[in-house]
């Protein structure tokens, strides 16, 4: 009879079971030695040696016939501190206990860290089967899906007479228009979000002087933002942190304040009259 993880302790009741003969008696498999290893220690002995993987074509899936099912199989290796086929074995009946489902999981992709967890819970759930081969647990799964995000520039050829907005909305047209083709690479695009976007000469430094002042602006706002990235993100506060710190650097270099900020005023009032 398999001993049922218990909620305190869950842990350290995980490895006492791994080192229990009973619980890893199932299908012919043995205890591990009495100094089964955990934690750091154990993942830097044996974590690159328990696991390969090999890829190969499936069948052809029904829907899509000119698509081959790409799989994956997993060999995990037993080692001096771990007899794979009992762990795997005790790990696969634990999760019949929904309670203890996670923790198990967790565990066992701590034993095999290069393993995908999407992998190690269709095993321990018997979406796929596993054979043993020696003391090899080896077992084959559709190759694992995962979101990825992805930061790409593009540069689009837009009308120059047009506002951004408008702008915008074309590179938001056109970009549908690039991701609506069938995906024969293996990745598709699911979602997209336009950041922002620059013009010409914002891109390549030679903006209109009317747009001096708004785009020195957004640079400044930009750089204080990230030069305070760990205070609040108001906007207020950012300029308030600035200004202050501004007065520090001329007390530092010995230089007036009041006198720079008059100097700024009367180029301020220049800009905005242009």
């Amino acid at each position: 009879c398999l001993p049922r993880v218990t909620t305190q302790n869950r842990q350290g009741r995980v490895l006492a079971a791994l080192r229990a003969a009973p619980t890893l008696s199932i299908l012919g498999g043995h205890a591990p030695p009495p100094h089964f290893r955990s934690g750091s220690d154990f993942r830097d002995r044996s974590a690159k040696a328990l696991c390969s993987k090999s890829e190969t074509n499936g069948v052809k899936t029904p829907a899509t016939p000119e698509t081959e099912t790409k799989m994956t199989t997993y060999s995990l290796k037993s080692s001096n501190f771990v007899h794979t086929p009992g762990i795997i074995a005790w790990a696969i009946n634990g999760s019949a206990f929904e309670d203890d489902r996670s923790r198990i999981l967790a565990t066992i992709c701590d034993v095999f860290p290069t393993v995908p967890v999407e992998a190690f819970r269709k095993l321990l759930g018997k979406e796929t089967s596993y054979k043993i081969d020696g003391e090899t647990v080896v077992f084959t799964v559709e190759n694992m899906r995962e979101e990825v995000k992805a930061i790409v520039e593009f540069n689009f050829d837009c009308c120059a007479d047009s506002d951004p907005d408008e702008q915008l909305d074309a590179i938001q047209a056109d970009l549908c228009r690039l991701l609506d083709a069938d995906s024969t690479t293996g990745a598709a695009c699911t979602h997209h979000n336009i950041i922002s976007i620059s013009s010409e000469a914002e891109t390549y430094g030679f903006p209109d002087k009317q747009n001096v002042p708004d785009i020195q602006a957004t640079a400044i706002m930009e750089a204080i933002a990230e030069t305070y990235a760990h205070d609040t993100q108001d906007p207020q506060s950012l300029i308030a942190n600035a200004l202050g710190d501004i007065r520090h650097l001329c007390d530092k270099l010995n230089l007036s304040y009041s006198k720079l900020d008059r100097a700024a005023y009367q180029t301020y009032l220049e800009e905005k009259a242009q």
